[in-house]
């Protein structure tokens, strides 16, 4: 499927967004739609504050990009697709999707808490996780294995007992490499989610903080990986409540709702691919079905 394409699974969106008014920061990364040509190196990724805000790109998305080159040009081709495809859901519609092409610097109906808005944050997270997972299956990303479902065949003839009863059952197995959703989704919830995602450094000072230690005492006595992982936890539903105005926190919530809803619909869009292959051995007919999951 090319970063062009404009699968149907997208245009669900518009049944499935939970919308309230909030700031619109999270998908001025569309801006990369723009790259010519694709990153393929950390040298390529921005390094100063000017250059994050040409692209839209937060200070931990620039370090993502100089951490896993290999995954911008896929990031890249999510913000071309999330282009392509809003333009083409509404391209019959008062409001064509045209100021998406204006990131980072979005007008009114992508920064109001609008139903244009919402929609275009489910799409661009599920871009990104629908691009990321069908790399993975690909070989295009090297730690990055296939999905469910890659496990022997097994053969049967067609026509007898055995191949009639266990029809359903047994004359295939999962094989090949089926589109990796779960690592897809992760990659999204780093990548688009970034807004709203302690570091671990806040984590540390949160523990020195509630703790009463200097910061060297906070990263020896509280240092270790699980421990600063669940500070983040707590940091971020603090940063979600209802009552910090600093953060906006419902508004927070509501911006992560959507792209969840995004990644949602890209997961429920898997279906089972089967290839059968065929020998003629007279007078029977030996089947050999190989099935995997494939994304729309």
């Amino acid at each position: 499927m090319t970063r062009h394409s404009t699968p149907n699974v997208f245009l669900l969106f518009l049944a499935a967004l939970f919308i309230l008014p909030f700031y619109c920061i999270s998908i001025k990364w569309l801006a990369l739609h723009r790259v010519q040509p694709s990153w393929t190196n950390s040298g390529d990724c921005p390094r100063s504050r000017e250059e994050r805000r040409v692209f839209g790109l937060i200070a931990y998305q620039a370090r993502v990009c100089v951490r896993l080159p290999e995954l911008i040009p896929h990031i890249i081709n999510a913000a071309s697709l999330t282009v392509d495809v809003c333009q083409a859901a509404f391209a019959n519609r008062r409001w064509n999707c045209s100021s998406i092409l204006t990131a980072p610097n979005l007008s009114a109906e992508l920064n109001s808490g609008t139903k244009e808005q919402a929609f275009v944050y489910a799409l661009s997270s599920a871009a990104v996780t629908h691009q990321v997972a069908k790399a993975c299956s690909s070989g295009q990303l090297a730690n990055c294995p296939c999905g469910f479902g890659d496990t022997v065949t097994t053969t049967a003839p067609i026509g007898s007992d055995h191949f009639q009863r266990n029809l359903t059952e047994l004359s295939y197995k999962w094989k090949g490499c089926s589109d990796n959703v779960v690592h897809g989704r992760r990659i999204s919830r780093e990548w688009s989610d970034s807004k709203w995602r302690p570091n671990p450094a806040e984590a540390v000072n949160e523990i020195a903080t509630r703790n009463r230690w200097n910061i060297v005492d906070a990263e020896r006595m509280g240092g270790s990986d699980d421990y600063i992982e669940d500070q983040m936890r707590v940091l971020k539903l603090k940063r979600h409540s209802p009552n910090n105005k600093r953060n906006n926190g419902q508004k927070a919530r509501m911006n992560e709702f959507n792209n969840e809803i995004g990644r949602q619909v890209v997961e429920q869009s898997l279906y089972k691919k089967c290839k059968c292959h065929g020998v003629s051995r007279l007078p029977i007919l030996f089947i050999n079905r190989k099935c995997f999951f494939q994304l729309l």
